[in-house]
């Protein structure tokens, strides 16, 4: 009688043990037609058994996977993707250094932007590439934008004449043109810096 207790347990693991690999048998692989038909008996309301429903809801969750994988695989590359292209390039300022130019307005309000050729002696077709918001940047913050931003430093390699412009703050007058104003003033003296091709046309507002 000591003995049939001691072998119970035993045989109670094993048994439960069966239960366990008969209800997810993810060692198996799946049989993604059975998969799929067994799906569809499910959607159109026809009964599975009890391995039936264990298969297919293994079957979801393999799917799963493979899905919630592949989309980390598309974001990495997404974003390596993005890095590549979007990444500046990195210009000494030996080679193109950044020059500042004043500039005065119609109606006589004045303003400093900033610019930076490509090496050689042009002319070089010139993008001018003007900042958001509403209010006017320092010389300090374009000059950074100059040398850092990703568009303007990838414009430079490829051989544009970058101007990096501002206009004067109009937060408390939206309708002002002053800034207009400001933007002409910079287009009429870029076109006479050296090294501008005078038929480069329009600019790049960023």
């Amino acid at each position: 009688m000591k003995s049939g207790i001691q072998t119970l347990p035993l045989l109670l693991l094993i048994v439960l043990s069966g239960i366990a690999l008969a209800a997810e048998p993810e060692s198996e692989p799946i049989d993604w037609k059975k998969a799929t038909s067994l799906f569809q008996q499910s959607k159109k309301g026809e009964t599975l058994n009890a391995e039936e429903q264990a298969y297919l809801a293994h079957a979801k969750k393999e799917r799963q996977k493979k899905a919630q994988a592949s989309r980390g695989d598309d974001a990495t590359r997404g974003d390596s993707e993005r890095e590549r292209h979007t990444g500046g390039v990195a210009i000494s300022e030996v080679v193109s250094p950044v020059e500042t130019l004043k500039v005065t307005a119609s109606d006589g309000n004045e303003m400093s932007v900033v610019w930076r050729k490509p090496p050689g002696v042009g002319p070089f077709p010139t993008v001018i590439t003007i900042h958001g918001g509403a209010n006017q940047q320092k010389v300090e913050g374009l000059k950074r934008e100059a040398l850092k931003n990703p568009i303007r430093t990838r414009l430079l390699a490829e051989g544009y004449l970058v101007v990096t412009s501002t206009f004067r703050t109009y937060r408390n007058e939206m309708q002002s043109r002053g800034p207009i104003l400001d933007n002409l003033a910079v287009i009429e003296a870029v076109n006479k810096l050296p090294g501008v091709d005078p038929g480069s046309g329009g600019g790049n507002i960023t």
